[in-house]
This record gives C-alpha cells, structure tokens and sequence, in this order.
C-alpha cells in the first residue's frame, strides 16, 4: 500500500445548529439561538481526515502556521441559513516554508494530493510537482491559472471550475501534460477527460438525497487518492470518489467519511454501473 501526503490550505469549519424563534428589536433580522456548535477540519485538513478514515494512518498533512482561515456555517433544521468567512492568506515566506517542509517529507509518499484553495499554501505548486514528478500527483485547483498544475496526473475539478478555463478539457489536459481531468458534474456524476487520446469515461452517480454539498469534493479527492494508493486505476479511483462524494452530500455540514460507509456506497454503486 502507497503512502499518501495531503499538502494544501487547511481551514476551520464551525458548525452552528440553532433555531429561531424571534425578530429581534436591533433591525428586521431574526435571531439564530445556539443550540449547539461542531467543530471539523476543513479544506486540506477535511481531504486529510477523510483520507485517514479510509485507510488508518496513511495520510500526512502539512500545515505549519498557526492561522488559518475559519468557515461558520449556521444551520436551523438542516438547512443552511448564513455562513461567515474568516479568511487567512500566507505571506510569501510561510508558502516558501511550506515549500521548504514539502520538500524535507515528499520523498516518503508515493501519492501526493495538492488541494489548493486558494490561500497560499500552494503560492509554490508548480515547482513541487515538478520535484515530485515520478510519484502520483492528484490536484484540486483554484482559480483559472492551470499552467501551475502542469504534468500533474489528475486535475479534479467541479463543472464550474473547468468551464472557467476551457470549453475543452480533453485538449486542455493535452496542452497541460496531465493524464486526466476529471469534472465533478453533482448529481450527473462526473466525466473523465484523457489528455493522450483516450475516450472520455462518464462516472455514474450514486442515487442519493443530497442533504447539503458541503466538503463532497474533499471526499472524493480522499477517496480518489485512497484508491490509486492501493493500486487501482484511475477509472475505478473516480468511481470511489462518485461514491465517497455521496457518502459526503448525505451528510449535515463538513464530515469524514469511513472506509465502511465507503464500502456500503460501493456497493450501491455496482447495482448502477
């Protein structure tokens, strides 16, 4: 078994589950009255802790600062009602010293996960994949820049995020030099695009109710990278991230999902195939 490094922008996510029974006299808002809080790590941390859930003790996460972008999510019956950013960029010198500490550990892993978010962490990827270029690399971009991303094996992305960059994302993962990009297309599922001239493969979804999307595509990066880690191949790595993502929007805010849940989903997934 492959072991897997997760290297990105890792965050706080707070949960609030409240109710409301009241306006209040400040202005024509109503008031959230806190019935309790839930604590998870989000952004690369998620991707991290979703990863260790799967297979135990196989994931490393680098984060060597001491902020970190906070997200609270305020939920009254399950339904999200407000969430309040509170972001944190890295200076230039803490994603040099990510940079520094990437390249003092690397060496160790075999799959690498980059799960960008646009904080900082990744100022620096360009130059990490291209040391880490003789081991399995798996990308969650941000952002419209995708030449950083260059001779990646896999860009996963969101339906919004690649048609951000291309209206053709077979050709854009030739010009990249990355062996697929595979887009996330929600209930649709999602599509697996060859940058060396294989056929597109459509993923099927797994039918769920979708209970709220909140960190699905950390999921299915953990469990992308999990599979290719224990030596599946890239078609079976995003039929485990289809089911994972789905584990995921079944659930009430941001939470890891367990190798049985994962195992569960699969096999739902196999009656669909």
């Amino acid at each position: 078994m492959r072991k897997i490094l997760v290297v990105g922008d890792s965050m706080r996510d707070i949960s609030l589950n409240c109710e409301v029974s009241r306006i209040s006299p400040e202005a024509p808002i109503v008031i959230y009255d806190l019935l309790s809080r839930r604590k998870n790590p989000g952004g690369a941390a998620n991707v991290a802790a979703s990863g260790a859930h799967l297979p135990p003790g196989m994931i490393a996460s680098v984060i060597p600062v001491s902020q970190t972008t906070i997200k609270t999510r305020v939920f009254v019956d399950g339904v999200m009602r407000a969430r309040i950013d509170d972001d944190y960029f890295l200076t230039e010198a803490e994603s040099d010293l990510v940079g520094e500490r990437f390249l003092d550990m690397f060496n160790a892993f075999e799959v690498i996960v980059f799960s960008d978010y646009g904080k900082g962490a990744l100022r620096n990827v360009k130059d990490m994949l291209a040391h880490a270029h003789n081991k399995i690399t798996i990308v969650d971009p941000k952002g419209t820049s995708w030449e950083r991303y260059a001779h990646a094996d896999v860009i996963k992305g969101n339906y919004s995020e690649v048609n951000a960059v291309t209206s053709n994302p077979r050709y854009l993962a030739h010009q990249l030099n990355v062996e697929y990009i595979i887009q996330t297309e929600g209930a649709a599922g999602s599509t697996k695009f060859s940058g060396f001239g294989l056929e597109d493969e459509k993923i099927k979804p797994v039918p769920v109710q979708c209970v709220d999307p909140t960190g699905a595509g950390d999921s299915y990066l953990a469990a992308m990278a999990v599979a290719l880690s224990e030596g599946e191949t890239f078609s079976t790595a995003a039929q485990w991230g289809s089911a994972a993502g789905a584990v995921a929007v079944s659930k009430l805010g941001t939470a890891v999902v367990t190798r049985r849940e994962l195992g569960q989903c699969l096999k739902v997934y196999s009656t669909v195939m």
